[in-house]
């Protein structure tokens, strides 16, 4: 699936023109695998390709658009295999069908770069801000499609159609990549179709597992203040059995003597006699 944005190569173009187009796609793809796209300037395009920046500018109008390239091609074998499925009267996913497997056909050889094209616009986020903008014009096709076989001009289904169709031919094309990139992009796309044309009702929900009871909670293990407080509990219990050491009495001391109150109670009585 591409975009269309960049112009595809007239079909006028000289034979020579097309190869040093492809040499030069080539080339690019291969350095933004080993380097990675941001990493790679265009300068060092330039000189894996064995021409001038200005070469590269007239061929593509920005380094972008090298990724979009050959994807861009697409769009126009798409549009005219759409109408040519509208004037066969096919129904509409079919004539889906038809028209995406035809835009879609690559040999062997053409595999291993649409691959890396498909990674770097699903990876590196300039590219795909990139194609967010240039996915509408392959919606706009598709839904002017829509339109021509359903006579449906007003309303949501025409553009509804169109954006599910270009999403899930999309998701195809990343799924066959995540696959290995191997000869069966057409299932791969017809599977993708059969998904939007069943609608999400086809498959059955999966109903939802059982709740999975709660272990018990573990017994707290005690903190270690609080063990701590056992031998001081210990040590209170030890310290009120062990007897008490009685104190020594205190001396009192001796009462002072009276003498002189004694001898004047003797001159008293001595006198009183």
């Amino acid at each position: 699936m591409g975009m269309a944005e960049a112009p595809a190569p007239p079909a006028g173009w000289p034979r020579r023109k097309r190869v040093a187009r492809t040499r030069l796609e080539d080339a690019s793809l291969r350095l933004f695998a080993e380097r990675g796209f941001e990493q790679t300037t265009v300068d060092d395009l330039a000189a894996a390709s064995g021409v001038g920046r200005r070469t590269i500018f007239r061929y593509f109008p920005s380094k972008n658009d090298i990724v979009f390239g050959a994807l861009d091609e697409r769009l126009i074998i798409l549009a005219e295999e759409l109408a040519t499925g509208n004037s066969a009267g096919l129904p509409l996913v079919d004539m889906m069908r038809r028209a995406f497997h035809l835009a879609s056909s690559y040999g062997p050889g053409e595999r291993a770069s649409l691959a890396v094209r498909i990674q770097l616009i699903a990876t590196v986020p300039s590219l795909q801000a990139h194609a967010a903008l240039r996915y509408r014009a392959w919606e706009d096709t598709v839904q002017g499609a829509v339109t021509a076989r359903t006579g449906l001009h007003r309303g949501v289904y025409a553009r509804a159609c169109a954006k599910a169709v270009v999403a899930v031919v999309w998701a195809a094309f990343d799924t066959w990549r995540e696959n290995g990139a191997g000869d069966d992009l057409p299932e791969i796309i017809d599977a993708a179709l059969d998904v939007l044309a069943s609608g999400l009702a086809a498959v059955p929900a999966v109903p939802p597992a059982p709740a999975v009871p709660e272990a018990p909670e573990a017994a707290a293990v005690p903190e270690a203040s609080e063990a701590a407080a056992v031998p001081e509990a210990s040590e209170a219990a030890e310290a009120a059995a062990a007897p008490e050491v009685s104190q020594a009495p205190e001396v009192s001391q001796a009462p002072e003597a009276s003498a002189a109150p004694a001898e004047s109670a003797g001159r008293d009585a001595g006198r009183g006699a």
